[in-house]
């Protein structure tokens, strides 16, 4: 069992050599799906999502509130807690509208084992004191203990 969760350690950390993540979506997607429009990449043993959305996770809608999803899973405890991770939000002008470390939270298990492990996940919902708008955002987390290990993200949104 030790070798399986090698492979999924293993290609979790090549999967943060991929460089920026983007991902284009429709304003309308912002309050469709569980999490809005979302983009995801990794750094070693940790894969990192950020959902531009309308409304709060698994009730999004139009009218909700604009909100800034930052989701985390893996296998680890620490790097999984949002506080954990300092982030910069880019609009796109290129101006920096949300910076800082994250808020609290703690990390749950997702249901998904691999003996003697759990897959975890931390998940940070942060409303904008701004609306979503058409163009290219740009998300750069950063994980506070280890300044190394960066992603990277970026949406588009499309009217």
């Amino acid at each position: 069992m030790r070798f399986g969760i090698w492979l999924v350690t293993a290609s979790l950390a090549l999967l943060g050599c991929a460089g920026m993540q983007s991902v284009e979506g429709n304003m309308a997607g912002l309050s469709s799906g569980t999490y809005g429009v979302c983009a995801r990449s990794s750094v070693p043993g940790v894969v990192v999502e950020a959902c531009a959305a309308q409304g709060f996770p698994g009730s999004l809608g139009p009218g909700g509130k604009h909100s800034l999803i930052s989701r985390f899973s893996g296998y680890d405890w620490p790097p999984l807690d949002p506080s954990q991770w300092e982030m910069d939000l880019y609009d796109p002008d290129g101006e920096v509208v949300l910076r800082g470390v994250l808020p609290e939270s703690t990390p749950r298990m997702t249901g998904k084992c691999f003996i003697p492990e759990c897959l975890k996940e931390g998940m940070s919902v942060l409303y904008t004191p701004f609306e979503w708008r058409p163009g290219t955002w740009r998300v750069r987390y950063t994980l506070v203990s280890h300044r190394a290990f960066s992603v990277d993200l970026r949406l588009t949104l499309r009217p």
